[in-house]
């Protein structure tokens, strides 16, 4: 059993006891956890533990649950706005997409643990992975809905495999606001893009765009004679 401090503050102790859960998660993941390791952390015995939680699965379920209730409300909302307002243009696109990045990179600990844990299989992995399948029905609906409002064909195969596109290039531009290697202005911005581009009326309806053919490369004539071999000259 774990030896620590008597459990004297509850409500502190739980909170410490979510963030511990966290920092772990972030750290090395859902293998690393147990009830020993919290408790130790915050200072408590093991049993103090189960003052808070029933057990470590539930432990960590509140601590990630901003993540799906949270952000993904968050979003959900500003999406919801947005769309009232019935009008499809970029730069309101761009608006949109630069809010919800900023959303997310406000909760720094918890957008790390969406981007490292999301394919770990665990029940972490299995809340992240919902969390993007969510995330990706908001995206088709989004593209659906606008299609429909201007009177549009829509492709139920065609709009999903953009979802995954573009959320995968969200997560991409997440990393690179997290590691400070881009702003969310400029990422936004390349999100809105993408996505004006994977809703191309054309892309979407099923009918490919053109894509014009190479240009040949221009050969020079060849001379008279040229290739054949010369005839070796008599000792």
């Amino acid at each position: 059993m774990a030896r620590g401090k008597p459990d004297a503050d509850p409500k502190t102790t739980r909170e410490r006891l979510l963030a511990a859960a966290l920092e772990v998660l972030r750290e090395e993941g859902w293998a690393s956890l147990s009830t020993v390791r919290l408790a130790t952390a915050v200072g408590i015995v093991q049993s103090g533990f189960y003052r808070h939680f029933p057990s470590i699965e539930a432990c960590v379920g509140e601590a990630i649950a901003p993540i799906a209730v949270d952000i993904r409300g968050d979003i959900a909302a500003r999406r919801r706005a947005w769309f009232a307002e019935e009008v499809d243009d970029l730069t309101r696109a761009i608006r949109h997409y630069q809010e919800n990045l900023a959303i997310v990179v406000e909760r720094p600990t918890l957008a790390e643990i969406l981007l490292k844990r999301r394919f770990e299989r665990s029940p972490v992995g299995a809340l992240m992975s919902a969390f993007s399948e969510g995330l990706v029905a908001d995206i088709v609906e989004d593209m659906t809905s606008a299609r429909l409002r201007r009177g549009l064909a829509t492709d139920a195969e065609r709009a999903r495999l953009a979802g995954h596109m573009i959320l995968a290039s969200v997560y991409g531009a997440i990393e690179l606001l997290l590691e400070r290697r881009a702003h969310v202005e400029l990422a936004g911005e390349a999100l809105a893009r993408l996505g004006a581009a994977l809703g191309d009326d054309a892309w979407l309806s099923g009918t490919p765009p053109k894509v014009p053919p190479p240009p040949r490369r221009k050969t020079k004539p060849k001379r008279a004679g040229a290739g054949k071999a010369k005839p070796r000259a008599k000792p």
